[in-house]
């Protein structure tokens, strides 16, 4: 059975409410996942689920070497592909231009639309993948271009120092916001051995130097290369209010991990961390 990835959905009831969870990341323990809890069915969006409920808690993960949200794998999973072939007489027409101009070897869709809960304000949550990064970056920033879309920010990324106009993975076009989400990769596995070693936590003033590949700021997770005071390496983040930041200077909690793979320091914000503006770069 395909293992489910980011913006997959997880639909589970509990006490007699069914809620949704969205799934994050790509590698997963045996039998759990790491998800959020998204919203329950006909009710508004949920920042966490009652703290006694059995499924909303924090697990200890070894192979990430961190405490993550996580739910176990049980449930109706929701496909983000089968969701955009079910919706797609629903959403509007320019949804399916972008996705013919910019040809992705993969797409689907997540949040409200995915499980038809969407309001006259909600954006559409896209979810697109590249074979070829570098080339599919260019075609969806052409194609944004050509059907009048511009970079915007959504209600948790309006902080200074981002540039609105030119970000690609927050967008609007009249009264049309969408949120896309450019994955890493278009699969999921299960994870058993240790990706990542524990190294602590940071708490200070860092800098963001820029990205730590092409493209590293659009892609799932962002990845940018960062200095602080007595060690450096690359900051990793799933939050799309932490896409396309800036270069800069910050004050930062993160958790700091060694990458097995890389012997490289991976700092992020994600686990109870923060990440504040203080000046940018330019």
């Amino acid at each position: 059975m395909r293992r489910p990835f980011e913006g997959w959905i997880l639909e589970a009831p509990l006490a007699g409410i069914v809620y949704y969870w969205i799934v994050k990341g790509y590698y997963h323990p045996p039998g759990m996942l790491i998800a959020v809890p998204y919203r329950a069915k006909g009710a508004s969006r949920l920042e966490t689920l009652p703290e006694r409920s059995p499924q909303a808690s924090l697990s200890w993960v070894g192979c990430l070497s961190a405490e993550v949200p996580a739910t176990r794998d049980t449930g109706r999973l929701i496909d983000p592909r089968k969701s955009l072939e079910v919706r797609a007489e629903d959403l509007p027409e320019i949804i399916h231009d972008l996705i013919g101009i910019a040809e992705p070897s993969w797409s689907g869709l997540t949040g409200s639309w995915a499980v038809a809960e969407e309001g006259r304000a909600s954006d559409v949550d896209l979810l697109i993948h590249f074979e070829d990064i570098e080339g599919g970056v260019e075609r969806l920033r052409r194609a944004l271009e050509r059907l009048g879309f511009r970079g915007c920010l959504g209600p948790r990324s309006e902080w200074p120092g981002l540039r609105p106009k030119e970000r690609v993975t927050e967008v609007c076009r009249g009264g049309l916001r969408v949120t896309i989400r450019v994955l890493e990769k278009a699969e999921g596995a299960e994870c058993y051995t240790p990706l990542y070693v524990p190294a602590g936590r940071y708490n200070g003033i860092i800098m963001i130097e820029g990205e730590a590949s092409k493209h590293g700021a659009i892609t799932v997770p962002a990845r940018y290369r960062f200095r602080g005071i007595g060690l450096s390496g690359v900051l990793e983040t799933w939050r799309t209010s932490f896409q396309e930041l800036p270069k800069g200077l910050y004050r930062a909690k993160l958790l700091l991990r060694v990458e097995v793979a890389s012997g490289d320091i991976v700092a992020t914000p994600d686990y109870g961390g923060r990440l504040e503006l203080l000046k940018a770069q330019g």
